[in-house]
């Protein structure tokens, strides 16, 4: 039994303390929806850039996560866009990890993110964007050395949930779904989201690679359709990103 806890405390610290990333609307998880798994530790900062092409134009969102206690995780949301590259939309977020219940998921989490329009917002899009999506995260595959007392990778880890997204004149309910491949110096994440708003132009999706650079600094790449990080465009844009961690 103290192996098998033991075990289970190496997997969550891995699971959680190596690749808790902003995604791109604040929340820590994948690229586009949070993850219940993927919490910062307590006191630590997680700062994250990363810069999209959209339509042969190029955005950046900026993201600053901070982890208040053990469960709680409040941030700060950027855009900047446009020829001048002014910000375009500033926010908030806040994640909060559930405690363990018996279910589907082994993780459970709800994330909140609020982006208001600022100077001018951006062309075509919404003045606001409030999103609240509950999330739970399942290890889908262990091996263990228990002699060892060692990890053998991959961790493979499946995130589900639904996300409420209101936005001007708009409210509706999108289910997501991500898959996460972890190795010791390899993350890599694809997901999903429903087509529901009227923003949307088709299912919003991502596939993304995480690559620890230090045990603080960290780079990601991939592919995305998401627009403003929210919504899902008819083109495949290439994103690039880094991400600092400050512990206290």
């Amino acid at each position: 039994m103290i192996k098998v806890i033991t075990a289970a405390l190496l997997i969550g610290a891995l699971a959680t303390a190596t690749y808790a990333v902003p995604s791109l609307t604040g929340p820590s998880g994948g690229v586009i929806t949070p993850q219940a798994n993927n919490v910062l530790v307590p006191d630590n900062v997680e700062i994250a850039l990363d810069q999209l092409t959209l339509n042969d134009n190029g955005y950046s969102l900026v993201r600053a996560n901070y982890a208040a206690s053990e469960r709680l995780e409040v941030g700060v949301t950027t855009q900047i866009a446009g020829e001048k590259m002014q910000l375009r939309r500033l926010g908030g977020s806040a994640t909060y990890q559930l405690p363990s219940v018996a279910g589907l998921a082994d993780y459970y989490a709800v994330a909140c993110t609020y982006q208001g329009s600022v100077n001018g917002g951006v062309a075509g899009g919404p003045d606001e964007i409030l999103q609240i999506s509950l999330v739970g995260s399942h290890n889908v595959r262990t091996d263990i050395d228990y002699k060892k007392m060692d990890v053998r990778y991959p961790l493979l880890f499946t995130s589900y949930g639904i996300n409420y997204l209101h936005t001007s004149g708009s409210d509706t309910i999108r289910p997501f779904l991500g898959v996460e491949a972890v190795y010791p110096k390899l993350d890599i994440n694809a997901e999903v989201q429903a087509k529901c708003s009227p923003y949307d132009r088709a299912a919003l999706y991502s596939i993304s690679v995480r690559v620890p650079v230090s045990d603080n600094v960290g780079i990601q790449g991939g592919v995305t359709n998401a627009v403003d990080g929210v919504f899902g465009g008819k083109k495949a844009n290439v994103f690039l990103g880094v991400n600092v961690r400050m512990a206290q």
